[in-house]
């Protein structure tokens, strides 16, 4: 009994020591044999590769933003009386000018009638005192004339001639005062009149009516409805206070560029070899950024999050951008020359970001279905990262880098190309080319 107790303790720790065993030949076989069978050889890895580039990389800063109307209006009465007519709809386009409301306006015909007419006896005075004022004035030199020549020795004829004369002069400008004041309350009636028909004072969209017809609305209250301009708009964001200085450097150099995206192309923005700072080479056309022209920067940081807002124009003549919409915003500062290569390239290593590079014996001249060689691994200094793109050190322009199958690779390992293997060499991305380079095509390796 004592020797069958201790079989069955030796029992499973000899199963544990084959299950070890197992396993660690397992992973080795499988992986052998797979290479062997689809890649033509053992110790041959399989590889997608793509050359790096020089291009000019855009220095931008990404963020988001929101659309705001570059003129907002709220449409207010400025007479008190019933809404007898309505003539938009919400979300119509209008154009400045155009009729949108009218108030009751016979009480305003009424004033203006009245005032009219009071101008008008005002008037009348006027004419008839002047005319006296005219006989009064001739009378006055008569009886003067008279005087002097010593017709008659008192002088009281004379003083009520001239006493006369005096009282219509008077009379004549408080008429003529008179008569101003019934203008001026001509003109008042006749702007009250105005005012009962409210046209828009911008071109642009109409908002949410508030007051529907037979309404009675109030003295400058509440809005009656709100009117946007959209034709351009602004778009507002928020950028780090560290990248105020550089900003402000890149503004007093020129002009800066801001591309706008929306909805499925929110994501695409221009590749590295794309256009230096400035240059406009994208159609304002649907999937594209939409271009604009960065106009003003705040003058003070947000305290509370060390933001800074700006702001930036957009033409919109196709109405992409509308008011309250979110969209995602490239500022581009300027451009830097860097060798770029895909971002896939780039992976994590014990020291650092690497990158492995493919060597192939040109001497030999790899043919197709034969095309192996070895790879360099080397270590990176990563830049700046766009669209896929990322600019390292360890390359130069034209050398192949590996993008798929690092994790099967050490220094020296042998590759070979996936898709030279299959019989035929296959397209590898690349940059667009910046503003003013030749596109030059590659040549098979």
């Amino acid at each position: 009994m004592e020797n069958i107790g201790k079989m069955a303790g030796r029992i499973p720790v000899a199963l544990l020591g084959l299950a070890l065993a197992a396993l660690a030949v397992l992973p080795a076989g499988c992986k052998r044999a797979d290479v062997k069978k689809g890649f033509g050889g053992p110790g041959i890895v399989p590889v997608s590769l793509a050359t790096a580039r020089k291009r000019h990389v855009p220095i931008q800063i990404r963020t988001f933003g929101a659309v705001e109307p570059y003129r907002m209006v709220a449409i207010r009465s400025q007479l008190a009386g019933e809404l007898t007519g309505v003539y938009i709809e919400e979300g119509q386009e209008v154009k400045a000018g155009q009729l949108v409301f009218t108030i009751d306006s016979r009480l305003h015909e009424n004033n203006l009638a009245a005032a009219k007419s009071r101008l008008s006896v005002a008037q009348a005075n006027l004419t008839r005192d002047i005319s006296l004022l005219g006989n009064a004035q001739s009378e006055f030199d008569r009886v003067q004339g008279l005087y002097k020549l010593g017709q008659f020795s008192a002088p009281r004829e004379l003083a009520q001639a001239y006493f006369a004369l005096g009282a219509l002069k008077a009379t004549t400008q408080a008429e003529e005062a008179m008569i101003d004041g019934e203008e001026a309350a001509v003109r008042t009636a006749d702007l009250n009149l105005s005012y009962t028909k409210i046209t828009s004072p911008i071109d642009g969209f109409v908002g949410k009516i508030l007051f529907d017809k037979g309404n009675l609305v109030k003295l400058n209250d509440v809005p009656m409805v709100w009117i946007n301009r959209v034709k351009p708009v602004f778009v507002s964001f928020s950028i780090p206070q560290t990248e105020l200085e550089p900003l402000r450097r890149c503004m007093a150099a020129g002009k800066l560029i801001v591309e706008a995206t929306t909805g499925a192309a929110a994501m695409a923005t221009t590749r590295p070899g794309g256009p230096a700072a400035g240059a406009a080479t994208r159609p304002d056309a649907s999937g594209d950024a939409i271009l604009g022209e960065l106009i003003s920067v705040s003058n003070e940081i947000d305290t509370t999050t060390g933001m800074i807002r700006v702001k930036a124009q957009f033409a919109n003549a196709d109405l992409r951008l509308w008011p309250g919409q979110f969209v995602n915003v490239t500022l581009n500062l300027s451009s830097e020359e860097g060798v770029v290569v895909p971002s896939q390239a780039v992976v994590p290593g014990q020291e650092g970001p690497q990158v492995f590079v493919a060597k192939f014996d040109r001497a030999a001249g790899p043919k197709a279905g034969e095309a192996t060689g070895t790879v360099d691994m080397r270590p990176a200094v990563v830049g700046r990262t766009v669209d896929g793109w990322t600019v390292v050190d360890c390359v130069t322009d034209g050398e192949r880098v590996v993008t798929d199958g690092q994790m099967n690779l050490t220094p020296a390992s042998k590759i070979v190309e996936k898709g030279a293997v299959r019989g035929g060499a296959t397209a590898t991305p690349t940059p667009a080319p910046a503003a003013g380079e030749v596109v030059v095509p590659e040549t098979a390796e």
